[in-house]
């Protein structure tokens, strides 16, 4: 799982991907072996890994977007006389293996019809798009657009803005499906893991981490969007809640949860600091100290996705 960084990445980093029932959770599911619960989510969570993996490996391209954004007018295209144009664009990466796991992850049960069309439209964005941007990269990084008075790049503009366009509505697309699918797989993962155990550790520490991935998800990506206020309050109750459970838990059982609970419990006291910081701003996270705090706040999250998915806190 990428590390979450500021920017595009927040979703992705956002997602916990444990399985039910141990490491044979990542193995193939074959449709005949998804009829009991915690096959079912395990099978759930081999395609999600390979749908996280190519989303997360094409980030570069919206880095890519980003910067040719920041000096190009992006209606009239390049004229060669821009401030900044030696900024261009960045070298996307292959993700030819990415694109294949995901590809097959598509074709396997459990069906997600939303999610998997999703992916196969976004693959196909994205393999339009990721050879323009490597040509416009290499374009701008010799200087061709001195040589030829800026006609390649003209050319190349006109190709990538539909593509861009095109990619940009097939990702959001994606994102919004993508997290349907897991809300409800972390729903079923919960249920799975109260029948077997109770409301134990390891049920706290999902419960936590579900519902902080969601508040996470409100926050945009790429910071241009104003915060949903109504959305962050309640996925913020939510969490809220969810860490009040664990307190009850650990209180109870002090030895449980032990180096865990302390890092989610400061979590929610900066991300309501924030929340302060945003109805000063009408949800805007960059006016004032909210993009430092968010920083922080991401680094936390980071952390605590790290230390979730080792395991180690489950008793």
């Amino acid at each position: 799982m990428k590390v979450h960084q500021t920017g595009a990445a927040l979703l992705l980093a956002a997602l916990s991907l444990a399985s039910v029932g141990g490491p044979q959770a990542l193995a193939q599911t074959t449709a005949a072996a998804v009829t009991d619960p915690s096959a079912l989510l395990n099978a759930a969570t081999t395609k999600f890994n390979a749908y996280v993996a190519l989303m997360n490996r094409t980030l570069r391209v919206e880095d890519s977007i980003n910067r040719y954004r920041s000096w190009v007018n992006m209606k009239s295209g390049p004229t060669g006389k821009e401030r900044y144009i030696d900024y261009g664009l960045y070298e996307v990466y292959d993700t030819s293996g990415e694109t294949a796991a995901a590809e097959a992850a598509a074709g396997r049960e459990p069906a997600m019809p939303d999610l998997d069309a999703a992916m196969k439209s976004f693959i196909a964005a994205n393999t339009a798009i990721s050879p323009l941007l490597n040509q416009a990269s290499g374009y701008y990084e010799r200087k061709d657009y001195l040589a030829d008075k800026m006609a390649e790049g003209k050319e190349l503009h006109a190709k990538l803005v539909p593509a861009i366009d095109a990619y940009e509505t097939a990702r959001a697309r994606l994102e919004v499906a993508f997290r349907v699918e897991k809300d409800k797989a972390d729903q079923q993962r919960l249920d799975v893991i109260e029948k077997q155990e109770g409301r134990q550790a390891k049920w706290q520490r999902t419960n936590v981490m579900w519902k902080i991935r969601r508040v996470m998800d409100v926050l945009p990506g790429n910071g241009r969007q104003p915060v949903d206020l109504a959305v962050f309050d309640a996925t913020l109750n939510d969490y809220a809640g969810a860490i009040k459970e664990m307190v009850a838990f650990t209180a109870s059982n002090p030895k449980a949860l032990s180096s865990f609970a302390s890092t989610p419990s400061q979590l929610l006291g900066d991300l309501r600091g924030l929340r302060e910081q945003l109805a000063r701003s009408k949800g805007d996270l960059r006016r004032g100290n909210a993009s430092l705090t968010v920083q922080n706040i991401f680094n936390q999250y980071n952390m605590l996705v790290q230390m979730s998915n080792s395991g180690i806190y489950d008793r």
